[in-house]
């Protein structure tokens, strides 16, 4: 499939499997010929979505401490259990941080284009029942 493509995504128009080739002169900076390294792209939204995450985990944590601190439950159950909270909270977040990182890591050591018969040009077609775009 030939196409536009703009800040690494394809212009609008149908979607469909299969890699977005850069044409020359396309004004997006791609060379000529080489397509969207899809597993990059993917890597780099997983490490987004995973940072949102850890941070939605770090908000609600908080609000249930802060709910302990105002007086919602007391007593020695309460400081033992909001130990335990603070502690999985604590290791729920560093393992969603690190894995964010991770992603990230691995995203900036692939090229952001690759030839068309390289298998992370090649974006799969979304399947009932598996993740979006059916990874």
């Amino acid at each position: 499939m030939a196409g536009r493509v703009v800040d690494g995504l394809a212009a609008a128009g149908p979607v469909l499997a299969g890699p977005v080739v850069a044409e020359a002169g396309s004004g997006a900076g791609a060379p000529a010929g080489l397509v969207v390294n899809e597993r990059r792209g993917a890597l780099l939204t997983t490490a987004a979505v995973l940072d949102r995450g850890a941070a939605e985990i770090a908000a609600a944590f908080s609000g249930l401490t802060a709910a302990l601190d105002a007086g919602a439950w007391a007593g020695p159950a309460a400081d033992i259990w909001a130990g335990e909270l603070a502690r999985a909270g604590t290791s729920i977040r560093r393992a969603l941080e690190d894995t964010a990182l991770s992603c990230a890591h691995t995203a900036a050591s692939q090229p952001e284009w690759v030839a068309p018969d390289d298998p992370r040009a090649i974006r799969p077609a979304a399947r009932l029942g598996y993740l979006r775009d059916g990874r």
